[in-house]
């Protein structure tokens, strides 16, 4: 399936008086499918960020300037699926450093919907604890010794549906996001756990 990819500089502004006050440079750098309805979900997903920041951030801010990116830095497709994993940048006018957001949207081809994690497994499946304890495993090799705070490390991966919200997969793997703060200090930045099909096979419901 081929994709190009499409840049866009986008001002956009709140839906409140005072937002609409604050101009928000969006860049968005994503890829367009030949199959439409890949786009309307991808779209779905980049307007939803929108009002969240919107409603979040800039609500919450007297400066103007905020400047965002969201890029689709890696897409992966097979004739089952499309996984696309964003890199979001976030530079508020009154901060000196732009954060960083890594979140993930995989589409079934065949019923033409977002995957959601739990789908992927089969119903009697205890999917959260198993992932969890495969996510502690491989932060705990590949987070520094001098870095890691086993204690948060748990926090961060409690079996709980939210903290398993950002995801993608690849031909081989399920790559779970873990944003800053959700599994150490913010100095770490973004975690990912990759945890091989195969050790997950006996679980997932049919690929």
């Amino acid at each position: 399936m081929a994709t190009v990819l499409v840049c866009l500089a986008i001002p956009f502004c709140g839906s409140s008086v005072e937002a609409a006050q604050k101009k928000v440079d969006f860049r968005i750098d994503y890829p367009v499918f030949k199959t439409a309805f890949i786009n309307d979900l991808i779209n779905d997903d980049v307007v939803a960020f929108k009002r969240k920041f919107d409603a979040v951030v800039v609500a919450s801010s007297e400066e103007k300037g905020h400047d965002i990116a969201i890029v689709a830095d890696a897409v992966f497709e097979t004739d089952a699926f499309v996984s696309i994993r964003w890199k979001t940048t976030v530079k508020l006018a009154d901060q000196d450093k732009p954060f960083f957001v890594v979140t993930g949207t995989t589409i079934d081809l065949n019923s033409k919907q977002k995957i959601s994690l739990k789908s992927l497994f089969k119903p009697s499946v205890p999917f959260l604890n198993i992932l969890s304890e495969k996510a502690f495993l491989a932060l705990k090799k590949s987070i520094p010794d001098r870095q890691r705070d086993d204690a948060w490390l748990k926090r961060g991966l409690d079996p709980r549906p939210d903290q398993f919200s950002h995801f993608y997969r690849t031909k081989d793997a399920l790559v779970l996001i873990f944003n800053p703060l959700q599994v150490g200090p913010a100095s770490l930045g973004v975690q990912t756990a990759s945890i091989p099909l195969s050790e997950l096979k006996s679980y997932l419901r049919d690929q």
